[in-house]
């Protein structure tokens, strides 16, 4: 593991904990040597770690005493965040979400709680009343993708302002619709009537999918497991 991934993994710990509550704010972390043998790596790199955190208005350093969780951290702006606008309970897609940014951008912080974040997963409406808050990202986007066909550029439309573009959107609806790849694995029938983009056949490959799986196996509305 290279030093730069042994700090991430230092700080995501820390950060995971301070989310979940078992840093609370004011309490005092475990010592360096005791991180250091859980995450089996070398106290030089989790001190380093740590004080980047001391760095960013996380942690508080007392003198002979140890590391404190900064009373007002939620108000800090952590770097790499993502911050949601709701509780955790209330996102069905979060799980799948967390799982592939983690391969993707293992240093991104996923949170609930911060009042701000480096990027901000917000509700339509609120994207839309402070868009002056947000930057400019039709010029990234124009260099990312030139060519946008007509369905995603109608996408677009409520969050443009001028020329500016100001958000984009995550989830086209309310609900997320996501296919089970190991699933149709297993029925290559099913796989074959499923195509990709192409959303007027969407209720009919949903009905082939329900003759072959359990109906609560095939959509999902709440934080239960998905099936398969």
């Amino acid at each position: 593991m290279g030093m730069n991934k042994q700090s991430e993994t230092v700080r995501g710990y820390v950060l995971k904990n301070l989310e979940n509550g078992i840093f609370r704010p004011g309490a005092r972390l475990p010592g360096s040597r005791k991180i250091a043998d859980l995450l089996g790596v070398s106290r030089p790199v989790v001190q380093s770690a740590l004080d980047t955190l001391v760095n960013e208005g996380l942690l508080v350093s007392v003198s002979r005493s140890g590391l404190y969780v900064d009373e007002a951290w939620t108000s800090r702006r952590i770097r790499a965040c993502v911050r949601l606008y709701t509780r955790r309970e209330f996102l069905p897609w979060l799980e799948m979400f967390e799982s592939e940014m983690a391969s993707v951008a293992p240093e991104l912080h996923i949170s609930t709680l911060c009042d701000e974040g480096t990027f901000e997963i917000v509700t339509t409406a609120v994207a839309q009343t402070r868009f002056r808050e947000y930057v400019d990202l039709a010029p990234l986007l124009k260099a990312c993708f030139p060519d946008l066909s007509p369905f995603y550029a109608e996408q677009l439309r409520p969050f443009m302002q001028g020329e500016r573009l100001t958000a984009l959107p995550f989830l086209f609806s309310p609900r997320i619709i996501a296919c089970n790849r190991r699933m149709l694995e297993e029925k290559r029938a099913v796989r074959s009537r499923i195509r990709r983009g192409a959303w007027t056949t969407l209720p009919g490959s949903s009905q082939n999918c329900r003759r072959v799986f359990p109906r609560n196996g095939f959509f999902r509305g709440t934080p239960a497991p998905i099936c398969g």
